[in-house]
């Protein structure tokens, strides 16, 4: 019986996705642009860590939205060994969408569902240029909806600006998304268990770069790059494993190539994981 278990944790799957934020190609910060930062980042998931699955990026892939800024971004995501690689736009990217250089070098829809089994993903681009975010009413609606519709399955919500009041520097006006009242609302109606963003990269970091509040686990993932100060490159590593009700998310800190477990976060599922493959895409309309 005991060697039966342990065959069958053995075969259990276990799920690691990369989560990184920030790029911000085209400036160069302590020495190095940002397509070098995530040169590095990438050396260094692939040399040093377990294998991941597929990477999730949460916008600002360019500093000024320029055809080969977004060229370099599209040239080391396609080069990591990493696939899939399921992306949103940053502030700083939203003009690449407006002249339409944004949709030539990057593969997801703005606003989109991806399913990995019982796990939803719920990716939102930002809706204007400015620091200060924007959710339109059109796509409150479709994400409170969509979520509704998938209040079985455990809920990631995936922005570039954080969440008014919730992780630090959240409370600043160029760095939460508006208007607040409508996801307050939002957050009141349908349960999301983990809200990742990006965007505020400021040093030091610190625990409250991540809160819990009412059902929901915030976490501003930003920055890979040096850029604005941070003084590191950041990111984290999402590990489910298949059948069990929890996750954990590892802060890397890749200029060090370790991990940083004052920042780690360990999540209660409301639903113990299953993997699925292929994923499913749903477009929003």
């Amino acid at each position: 019986m005991a060697t039966g278990k342990l065959l069958e944790k053995r075969l259990r799957r276990t799920r690691r996705v990369w989560i990184l934020a920030d790029t911000h190609i085209g400036r160069v910060e302590d020495g190095k642009d940002g397509d070098q930062w995530l040169r590095l980042a990438v050396q260094d998931v692939r040399k040093n860590l377990a294998p991941v699955d597929y990477a999730v990026f949460l916008g600002d892939m360019t500093a000024r939205y320029e055809p080969e800024q977004f060229e370099k971004y599209a040239r080391l995501r396609d080069t990591s060994g990493i696939l899939p690689w399921y992306e949103i736009a940053g502030n700083h990217d939203f003009h690449g969408i407006e002249n339409g250089e944004y949709f030539k070098w990057t593969i997801c829809p703005l606003r989109y569902v991806v399913l990995d089994g019982n796990l939803a993903w719920f990716f939102v681009s930002a809706e204007r240029g400015m620091a200060d975010g924007l959710v339109c009413p059109q796509t409150t609606e479709w994400l409170g909806q969509s979520i509704a519709r998938h209040q079985h399955k455990n809920i990631v919500v995936c922005t570039h600006q954080l969440v008014h009041d919730t992780v630090e520097y959240s409370t600043r006006e160029a760095r939460y998304l508006h208007p607040k009242e409508q996801l307050e609302e939002l957050l009141s109606d349908v349960r999301v268990d983990l809200w990742l963003a990006g965007h505020a990269h400021f040093a030091p970091r610190t625990p409250a770069y991540a809160a819990n509040k009412g059902h929901t686990t915030f976490l501003n993932v930003a920055s890979i790059t040096h850029a604005y100060n941070t003084g590191a490159s950041v990111s984290y590593i999402l590990e489910m494993e298949e059948g069990t009700c929890s996750a954990r998310l590892r802060c890397r800190i890749h200029d060090r190539c370790r991990f940083a477990p004052e920042f780690g976060l360990h999540l209660k599922l409301p639903q113990c994981w299953h993997p699925a493959d292929p994923h499913q895409i749903i477009p929003a309309p």
